[in-house]
């Protein structure tokens, strides 16, 4: 059974070198989660239509392209509603992911200390830098 939801949000921007820095965020991301997710880690991309999928990674993670004009929080909120697992984690681009090892050490230090929250709830977390 899946125990956790990788949620990477992603809102696209209008000026090309803007976006080109926060596409190539978005897939340093990406790399890093494939490479260093949990066996039983579902990961979702959920984005406002503005990622094209050049990698073709929908064999590897859930793709979920959602209407122009959504906030990250609208975002994230949508796959949390539909969340099934006991944590989800919010990425935002430029995240880098830790190792299995490392996460779960982090997961059991939260957990130990009651700072996990159930997926139900509207919450956003671990945006920017290491997780």
């Amino acid at each position: 059974m899946t125990r956790l939801t990788i949620i990477i949000p992603y809102v696209g921007s209008d000026d090309d070198s803007a976006r080109s820095c926060g596409v190539k965020q978005l897939e340093e991301t990406l790399v890093s989660v494939l490479e260093n997710r949990p066996r039983d880690a579902q990961v979702v991309l959920v984005h406002d239509g503005s990622y094209t999928d050049p990698y073709e990674l929908s064999d590897e993670l859930s793709i979920r392209p959602e209407p122009a004009g959504k906030s990250i929080c609208d975002l994230v909120n949508g796959v949390l509603a539909d969340c099934e697992t006991e944590v989800a984690a919010i990425l935002s681009p430029g995240t880098i992911a830790q190792t299995e090892k490392e996460f779960q050490e982090k997961l059991n230090a939260d957990r130990e200390a009651n700072k996990v929250t159930p997926p139900k709830t509207r919450y956003m977390s671990g945006f920017g830098g290491r997780w």
